[in-house]
């Protein structure tokens, strides 16, 4: 199920120096070639790759439901592609206003993040985890007196 494209044209453009893979509409595009990636890089995108796939499926359930009160119209194929970003970028303000502006401490409470973090280093994670487990997640992040994520 899992889709990865290595030393990626795309991540090499597009990604920060610092940065070495993304994941976007189900798909993982790292700067370097396979045999200089972890495996813990590779099962954190996947797992990434995963909560992707399931936003898109609540998406079309948005979709369905709001087809059923105004109709079919090419507007409603945007919440599949678009929920998992919508929530993200939400999560995301939340995070940054919650932790005093704080961009490296809103990053680690971000439920998608704290899940794939949490979880990649356990290779069968993706064959255990239960369905929308990054709901488990929300608003739970906790920090130590140096300000070093504990979870």
């Amino acid at each position: 199920m899992t889709t990865h494209f290595f030393d990626n044209w795309f991540a090499k453009t597009f990604l920060f120096p610092n940065y070495g893979a993304i994941t976007l509409f189900g798909l993982s595009f790292y700067q370097r070639p396979k045999e200089k990636v972890s495996e813990t890089s590779i099962n954190h995108e996947s797992i990434h790759q995963v909560q992707q796939v399931e936003c898109m499926v609540l998406g079309g359930i948005i979709s369905l439901i709001l087809a059923c009160f105004i109709g079919l119209t090419w507007w409603l194929l945007l919440p599949p592609l678009a929920f998992f970003y919508v929530w993200y970028l939400l999560e995301t303000f939340i995070a940054y206003f919650f932790n005093m502006f704080n961009n490296s401490h809103a990053y680690y409470t971000l439920a998608f993040e704290m899940e794939a973090y949490d979880n990649d280093q356990n290779l069968n994670y993706l064959l255990e985890r239960k369905r929308l487990w990054w709901f488990h997640y929300l608003g739970d992040v906790k920090y130590d007196d140096n300000n070093k994520k504990l979870r």
